[in-house]
Order: C-alpha cells, then structure tokens, then sequence
C-alpha cells in the first residue's frame, strides 16, 4: 500500500511536473506566435508605410502633370492670343497702308485738279487779255475808220 501510495504519489508528481511543462511549451509556443504576430505587424506597418509613401509619390507626380498640362494649355491659350494680335496687327498695318495710299492719291488728285484750275484761269486771263486787244484794236480801227470817213467827207 505504500509503494502504491508512493506510486501515486509519484504519478501525481509526474503529472504535475508534465502539465508544467506543457504549460512551458504552451507558453513558448504563444511568445513565438506573438513574435512572429509582431513581425507580421511590423512588415505591415513597412509595407503600409511603403505604400502611403508610393501614394503620395504617384500624387505628386500626378498633380505635376496636372499643373504642367493647366500650364501647357495657358500657353496655348496665350499663343493662340498673340497669334489673334498678330493678325490683327497686320490687318490694321494693311489697312493703314490702305488709307495712306489712298490720301496719297486724293492729294494727286487735289494737285492735279489745282493745277487745272490754275491752267483754266490763266487760259481765261489769257482769252480776256485777248479780248481787251481785240476790243482795243476795234476801238482804233474805229477811230481810225471815223477820220478816214470824215477825211473823205472833208474831201
């Protein structure tokens, strides 16, 4: 009975002493899984990290391109405006041109006219002159007539 006592006993002890050290192994095996769960976390937190960072990289870059297509486009707008500016420059040079040919002309025309008149007048003079001669002429001729006839009626 005492052998089967301290077999008990020793069973009991066996027993407790395996329990522990499941307890042991059971609790290495949660402190590797919470390590192993800690560096999971942690990969996670990198990739995560590694992928807000890719984010706003790929948002940078994005608005980049956003602002050098707004700036491409105002460019564009600013190019097409001054080429508009151009052309309408050079309508205003070719209408101006125009306009100084045209008073270039009508100043010929001016001059031509007042050289004309300026000829009319002198021809006038002239054809007046002409006639003041002739007028003089007959008035002696007259004269001349009017003391021959009275000669003639003396004789």
């Amino acid at each position: 009975a005492k052998m089967a006592a301290a077999a008990a006993i020793s069973a009991k002890k066996a027993e407790a002493t395996c329990r522990e050290m499941l307890a042991v192994r059971f609790s290495i095996e949660a402190r590797a899984r919470a390590l192993a769960a800690e560096k999971e976390a942690a990969a996670a937190k990198k990739k995560a990290e590694s992928t807000a960072r890719g984010l706003l990289s790929m948002r940078i870059t994005f608005d980049a391109k956003a602002k050098a297509k707004a700036s491409e486009k105002k460019a564009e707008s600013t190019r097409r405006g001054l080429l508009a500016t151009r052309l309408e420059l050079e309508t205003m040079q070719r209408e101006l041109a125009a306009a100084v040919a045209a008073r270039l002309e009508a100043e010929k025309k001016a001059e031509a006219a007042r050289r004309g008149l300026l000829e009319t007048r002198l021809v006038i003079e002239a054809y007046e002159r002409a006639q003041a001669i002739l007028k003089l002429k007959a008035e002696k001729e007259g004269k001349q007539r009017a003391l021959f006839a009275a000669r003639l009626d003396m004789e």
